[in-house]
């Protein structure tokens, strides 16, 4: 089966996606995004972490979802984020390779998992940093991409 993956912007949220996931035996990951992080703080976001996985009747995992700062997955990795993605999506294919290695090379030693963005949708990044046309992944560009991270 799919694992389910939620964002939440407060504890209103992440109790019902807990809960919900409970109700349904489903193992879930549970994301903050760039701003939710900002708004809270990585600090009070690792405590409810930290209590959200012990008292949780299912497995759970959090994960920062679509920074696109090296420095904020660097922060959520040395506070206890067990997962992170770095989305550099808006750069060309040689700068994001280079930007995923970096936050790679830190997180992997700390046994932190790091998901990478290829391809963009119309809008806005959740950091609100550029504005981009819509476009598919190119094949040849994610296949590069993977290569770049293979043990």
């Amino acid at each position: 089966y799919a694992i389910p993956a939620f964002n939440y912007s407060d504890i209103w949220d992440l109790l019902a996606i807990i809960e919900a996931a409970e109700e349904e035996r489903s193992p879930v990951i549970i994301s903050s995004n760039p701003l939710v992080v900002k708004a809270i703080g990585v600090d009070y976001l690792t405590a409810i972490n930290k209590v959200s996985v012990h008292l949780a009747k299912i497995s759970l995992i959090h994960h920062l979802d679509h920074s696109t700062r090296f420095e904020l997955c660097a922060e959520c990795v040395e506070k206890g984020y067990p997962s992170v993605m770095i989305d550099g999506s808006a750069l060309k294919l040689k700068e994001n390779i280079a930007l995923a290695r970096r936050v790679v090379e830190f997180a992997h030693p700390k046994s932190v998992c790091v998901e990478g963005e290829l391809g963009r949708i119309k809008g806005k990044s959740i950091e609100g940093e550029y504005e981009a046309e819509d476009f598919l992944v190119n094949v040849e560009e994610a296949i590069r991409f993977k290569g770049e991270f293979r043990p």
